[in-house]
């Protein structure tokens, strides 16, 4: 799925995003850079925030990787490899 704004795939942790914190029922997603900007916040907030509801027990986050925010190139795509520690 593409982002509606710039076009860029729509990352999972995104994907959940919307769903958690835009509409339950949301049918047009943003990747992280553009959910970033409607939201006047930065991608490293949203992936925090993403890790927290991860850790409350939110399924939406439950199996999906949420990347480290310093391993993102500039294209907005994880470069590491392995999900994100939470400790």
């Amino acid at each position: 799925m593409a982002c509606v704004d710039c076009g860029k795939p729509v990352e999972p942790v995104a994907h959940a995003l919307a769903l958690k914190i835009v509409n339950p029922c949301a049918t047009e997603f943003r990747c992280l850079d553009c959910l970033a900007k409607t939201f006047g916040s930065s991608v490293e907030r949203l992936l925090d925030a993403a890790r927290n509801y991860r850790f409350r027990g939110c399924v939406l986050f439950k199996d999906i990787e949420i990347p480290d925010a310093s391993r993102r190139d500039q294209s907005g795509r994880d470069q590491g490899a392995g999900p994100a520690s939470l400790s």
